[in-house]
Order: structure tokens, then C-alpha cells, then sequence
């Protein structure tokens, strides 16, 4: 599954964690939704 934020750029998925191109963590997957990692809000 390839994932994109809306701007273009790629996103990595490792088990529940979504990573920037960069190793950044950016949000982590709960319920089929994608939670922002440093707010816990929606992507």
C-alpha cells in the first residue's frame, strides 16, 4: 500500500507507525484511520 500526503510526498508504513521520507514518525494507524503522532488528531 503506498500512501502520499496531499502536498505529493511519500509516506512509509512499518506495522501501525506512519514515517516521513526522512525516518520521521508522522502518525500511527488505529482503527483504519491515521492518527497524528504529536497531537492525536486525524490525518
Amino acid at each position: 500500500m503506498d500512501l502520499y500526503t496531499k502536498n505529493g510526498k511519500t509516506l512509509h508504513i512499518s506495522v501501525s507507525t506512519v514515517y516521513s521520507k526522512w525516518g520521521k514518525v508522522v502518525g500511527r494507524i488505529k482503527n483504519e484511520k491515521i492518527k497524528n503522532a504529536s497531537s492525536q488528531q486525524n490525518l
